[in-house]
């Protein structure tokens, strides 16, 4: 039995990786064929085989799936420079691994959508649930939800077992560059913040999103059954923040921030990417932690038995931890 891991190596798709080989799996990786030579050495370090293609690619999928029973999809274009890019990879891209794993008669498919398919929340008591009707205002939301569609698609036709899961931002072990710079300049500087920092986010420690993963793979659902998958609870910004401040035994230091300009970036944002097709990342960004962005979890909690087991202020305290070793 062979599993295939589509966005490794990356955050999520190394973490998946090691737990998977953890429980003796055999393990293939399609690693972008763009990447650095040397980029996939973690993961052949641990045993996985791993092959150079794209997504884009039908007949680097073909090869990629050869004895593939079992498909976790998380390979997806975030804050790509153009617009083009992420509707390329996180639409047609996902269509493209959706199709030839059902080719491929897996028997399993596992896809990893996110929370931005929602967009925001109009207050802060009223969480999102499966069942709202995806409003992104993003392209990032508005590709990933064009994504799902395409699995839904197949597995409607019984073409495709498959499951979605719609995660909230990672934070934990492995960081991403973004979340590194936040822990770095928190420690250093005075982070602006808007109004008391009250805005609520639905955060995932990313072992909690593996462990979320592999319930789906092992549950009954096929009909492309979409989760929202986050911590026990949502956190403010502040809350954040704070968790920074206590990792690094140095405490926080805000200074409030204007609310229009949150307004402004997300205007400036939008205008530049309607006129040019250019994706601003840091402006889109800043205007989002004006925004509250948080869901429900009862749903994967009821139906998997998921258990978040993993906390705020541990998964900072690791980050930072590997930051300053």
């Amino acid at each position: 039995m062979t599993t295939l891991v589509t966005g490794a190596p990356g955050w999520l798709g190394n973490a998946l990786v090691r737990r998977l080989c953890s429980e003796g799996r055999e393990v293939r990786c399609l690693i972008y064929d763009q990447l650095k030579a040397d980029d996939d050495a973690v993961l052949r370090s641990l045993g996985v085989e791993c092959v150079r293609g794209n997504i884009l690619n039908t007949e680097d999928l073909k090869k990629a799936m050869r004895n593939v029973t079992h498909v976790f999809h998380a390979a997806a274009e975030m804050h790509p420079p153009k617009m083009k890019r992420m509707f390329l990879v996180n639409e047609q891209g996902t269509r493209n691994v959706a199709q030839a794993a059902s080719r491929a008669n897996v028997t399993r498919f596992v896809h990893v959508s996110t929370i931005a398919v929602h967009g925001y929340n109009p207050s802060n008591d009223t969480p999102f649930r499966e069942d709202d009707l995806p409003i992104s205002q993003s392209s990032y939301g508005q590709s990933k939800w064009r994504g799902e569609l395409a699995v839904r698609e197949l597995a409607a036709n019984g073409e495709l077992s498959a499951v979605i899961l719609r995660p909230g931002p990672y934070y934990g072990p492995g960081a991403s560059q973004g979340m590194k710079l936040l822990i770095k300049m928190a420690s250093r500087v005075p982070i602006g913040q808007f109004g008391k920092g009250q805005y609520l986010r639905s955060l995932i420690h990313i072992e909690n999103a593996v462990d979320a993963l592999l319930l789906a793979e092992s549950s009954a659902f096929t009909n492309a059954e979409p989760f929202l998958v986050a911590d026990a609870r949502p956190y403010s910004v502040a809350e954040l923040l704070n968790a920074i401040g206590a990792a690094t035994g140095k405490g926080i230091r805000t200074f409030a921030l204007p609310q229009v300009l949150a307004s402004m970036c997300f205007g400036v944002a939008d205008g530049v990417e309607r006129l040019t097709k250019t994706h601003l990342a840091i402006p889109t960004m800043v205007g989002e932690f004006a925004r509250h962005c948080f869901c429900s979890i009862d749903k994967i909690q009821q139906e998997l038995e998921y258990k978040p087991e993993r906390s705020l202020a541990q998964g900072i305290r690791e980050a930072w931890l590997e930051l300053n070793p």
